[in-house]
């Protein structure tokens, strides 16, 4: 298996390949990694997890030890129907009624039969897109028995005080003393590593969205390293805590 200075070492490469399609595309690609052994797989395709979400075919990864390790790409850039494919799958006690939701949509003839069922399926759950990608994160990883997993996306950065409540903060992206940053975490079971990089961006053009202006430069990457074999490490939130826990040894049980 890899070590854990292996799965930095990825991170670290990840990271330097999405700032530079930042500075070449102007866009930060919204992905999750998760790593599993190959015997794992079939456990994803019994379940029809497959091209709805996956970015890439499963590539193998070059491992030391000799033991078959695949990393699995997964597309989590949620557009209507994706958002679809993940919550039937997530959310299995919903999938037949979404489904039939759907084909009715399909069958009158609808303009945008998932966006028309999905919109309104979220609004009255309660969730969003972020519930849904990490659900989906942690399906995946449990399912397969993961390593490790990894994600990186665009986010918003702000300090604020400790006593500070999240539901206070609301939206960040509409925020002036936010912040735009890449943002890539990596989980394994000894640790979580969160690294974050800030965005700047030309003025964005009257009238137009806040961080629609030309990206101009990247800034300094900040490390963020949480030992969870530390009982006072504590770190808490959607887009963390992907892996099942591992299973505790009988003898420790006694």
């Amino acid at each position: 298996m890899f070590d854990n200075d292996d799965f930095k070492a990825i991170q670290d490469d990840h990271l330097r390949i999405a700032k530079e399609l930042l500075l070449e595309e102007g866009k930060v690609y919204q992905l999750g990694f998760v790593f599993t052994q190959r015997i794992h797989l079939r456990k994803l395709q019994e379940a029809g997890w497959g091209a709805c979400l996956l970015e890439s075919e499963m590539a193998s990864q070059k491992n030391p030890s000799g033991d078959d390790m695949v990393c699995l790409t997964i597309n989590l850039s949620m557009d209507w129907e994706r958002m679809f494919e993940a919550v039937v799958r997530v959310i299995p006690e919903v999938a037949e009624f979404l489904r039939s939701a759907i084909d009715l949509a399909k069958n009158m003839k609808v303009d945008e039969p998932y966006m028309r069922t999905m919109r309104p399926f979220l609004e009255t759950t309660n969730l969003d897109e972020k519930d849904i990608i990490s659900m989906t994160m942690k399906s995946i990883c449990e399912l397969v028995d993961a390593s490790a997993a990894m994600h990186i996306s665009e986010a918003y950065l702000k300090t604020v005080p400790m006593k500070m409540m999240s539901a206070e903060l609301g939206d960040l992206s509409k925020d002036d003393e936010s912040v735009e940053i890449i943002v890539n975490s990596i989980e394994t079971h000894d640790f979580i590593r969160m690294l974050h990089v800030p965005i700047f961006r030309e003025p964005a053009k009257p009238g137009a969205k806040r961080d629609s202006g030309r990206v101009i430069g990247i800034g300094e990457v900040q490390e963020h390293l949480y030992n969870l074999k530390d009982k006072g490490s504590v770190i808490t939130g959607r887009m963390v805590r992907f892996l099942k826990p591992p299973e505790v040894p009988r003898e420790d049980l006694a």
